[in-house]
C-alpha cells in the first residue's frame, strides 16, 4: 500500500485510530500506576541518591562551561558519576528484585495488550481495502484474539530483546565516548535507537499483514516474509520515528508535558 492510499484509508478510518489511542492511554495509565506502586521504594531511593545529584550537577556544570566557550572538560567526571548512579540502580534492583520482576512482567503484559490493537487496526484496514467492509475496532480485536495474542506475545518479546541489547550498547557508548565528545554522545545514542527501531520494525513489517491477509500463523508468516525494497521502507520508518520523536519533544515543551501522553503509549 503506497503512502497516498495509506493516508486516504487513515483519514477514512480515523475513528479506529482514536479508539486505539484511547485504548493505549487507558492501558498506559493503568500499568504505570501499578508499576509505580511496585517501584515506589526503588524510585525514591534512586532519585534521592547522592549519585544522581552529583550527575545532575556535573551535567549542568558542563553545559555552563560549554556556553562560556571553555569547551568540554568534565566528560570523565560525568562518566564516573553515571557509573556511580548505575551502581545505586543495580543495588536497588537487587534489594527490590521481586517488585522489579513483577514490574517487568506487567510491562510485558502491557506490550502484549498494545500489540493486540495493532492486530485490530490491521484487520479493520484490510477489510476496508478488500471489500469496503467496516468493522469496529474492539469487535475486530475480539474476533482476532486467538491469532492476535500469539503475535502480540511474539512482538512483546521481540521488543524486549531489542531494548535490552540497545540499553547495553548505549551504556557502553556513553562510557566510551563521553570523555571524547562529551554530552554530544546523547544524540549518537538517540540516533542509534531510531535506527535500531527502524530496522526492527522493517524486519517484521509484513508479518502481521500476512497473518491477516493470508490467515497464516505468526511463525509461518515470519518464515515467508520477504524483505523487498528493504532500504526504501527502512528510510520511511526512520523518517517516521524521527518525526514522531521531534513532535513528541515539541509537545513536551509547548504543552508543559501534557501533550506528550499522545506518544508515550
Amino acid at each position: 500500500m503506497n503512502f497516498k492510499n495509506a493516508l486516504k484509508v487513515s483519514f477514512l478510518e480515523y475513528k479506529t485510530y482514536l479508539k486505539s489511542l484511547l485504548y493505549r492511554i487507558v492501558l498506559f495509565v493503568l500499568f504505570s500506576t501499578i508499576s509505580y506502586a511496585l517501584l515506589k521504594d526503588f524510585l525514591n531511593s534512586v532519585f534521592s541518591s547522592n549519585s544522581l545529584s552529583a550527575l545532575w550537577k556535573s551535567v549542568k556544570d558542563a553545559f555552563t562551561q560549554f556556553a562560556k566557550g571553555k569547551g568540554w572538560t568534565n566528560g570523565k567526571i560525568i562518566a564516573e558519576n553515571f557509573k556511580s548512579l548505575l551502581k545505586v540502580v543495580f543495588k536497588q534492583i537487587n534489594e527490590n528484585a521481586l517488585n522489579v520482576c513483577f514490574t517487568l512482567i506487567s510491562f510485558m503484559v502491557l506490550g502484549t495488550l498494545n500489540a493486540l490493537s495493532d492486530v485490530a487496526i490491521t484487520n479493520v484496514f484490510y477489510n476496508y481495502m478488500t471489500s469496503k467492509t467496516k468493522c469496529g475496532f474492539f469487535s475486530s480485536m475480539v474476533r482476532n484474539f486467538k491469532k492476535g495474542i500469539v503475535y502480540s506475545i511474539f512482538y512483546s518479546l521481540y521488543n524486549l530483546l531489542i531494548l535490552v541489547l540497545l540499553c547495553f550498547i548505549s551504556i557502553g557508548l556513553i562510557f566510551a565516548l563521553m570523555n571524547v565528545i562529551g554530552f554530544f554522545v546523547m544524540p549518537v545514542v538517540i540516533l542509534l535507537f531510531i535506527l535500531a527501531f527502524s530496522i526492527k520494525q522493517r524486519l517484521i513489517a509484513l508479518v502481521l499483514p500476512n497473518m491477516i491477509a493470508k490467515g497464516e500463523n505468526v511463525f509461518k508468516s515470519i518464515k515467508e516474509t520477504k524483505l523487498e525494497n528493504f532500504f526504501d521502507v527502512l528510510i520511511k520508518y526512520t523518517i517516521a520515528y524521527f518525526s514522531g520523536l521531534t513532535l513528541s519533544v515539541l509537545l513536551l515543551v509547548f504543552t508543559f508535558g501534557a501533550g506528550s501522553i499522545l506518544f508515550f503509549p
